[in-house]
């Protein structure tokens, strides 16, 4: 299995690709986080 991965991630074009999936991920979270917090700041009681 690890070695499949080693494979995988020599390719460039499949490290850029896992680079952009992973940084879309976070930022998504990121933004959910800041809503969630800006919710319960701002909501009226």
């Amino acid at each position: 299995m690890f070695e499949r991965l080693e494979r995988l991630v020599e390719d460039n074009e499949v490290r850029a690709q896992l680079l952009i999936w992973f940084w879309l991920i976070s930022l998504g979270v990121l933004l959910i986080g800041f809503g969630v917090i800006a919710w319960r700041a701002f909501a009226p009681p």
